[in-house]
């Protein structure tokens, strides 16, 4: 399933705008309804949006199906130097993903580019199956 260009967009996987532009970027609500919608397409459970999983720290997964203790974590901005790739929060990420762990968590991590392509469902409906 291949995503038209102005529902890329809406996921935030179009080519990325300066920071120094004015241009608004995309609001988050449309971008969790499109990937529920395509979850709902591929007949996947219904995930949770930005599902804390360990209070009171503030971590945070992307998304979470947790009656299956299963997670999505979307990387984005590995190949221009995001967050994702440096070492501070590298190493954060990594606190957070081992207590994942620990908590009984699978972690599946895509970039947004499989959500686009769609090669990420066919995993996640093995995952959940």
């Amino acid at each position: 399933m291949k995503l038209s260009s102005k529902e890329a967009e809406a996921l935030g996987i179009a080519p990325a705008v300066p920071r120094s532009s004015r241009t608004r970027q995309p609001d988050p609500k449309p971008t969790q309804a499109l990937f529920l919608a395509l979850c709902e397409s591929w007949r996947l459970p219904r995930p949770e949006p930005e599902y804390q999983f360990a209070p009171p720290r503030k971590w945070r997964f992307d998304w979470c199906w947790f009656s299956h203790h299963l997670a999505l974590e979307i990387q984005g901005g590995l190949f221009t130097g995001g967050r994702h790739v440096r070492g501070a929060a590298l190493l954060a990420e990594h606190e957070k993903l081992c207590n994942a762990a620990i908590a009984g968590y699978r972690v599946l991590f895509c970039i947004p580019a499989d959500i686009q392509s769609g090669t990420i469902f066919p995993l996640l409906k093995r995952a959940l199956s």
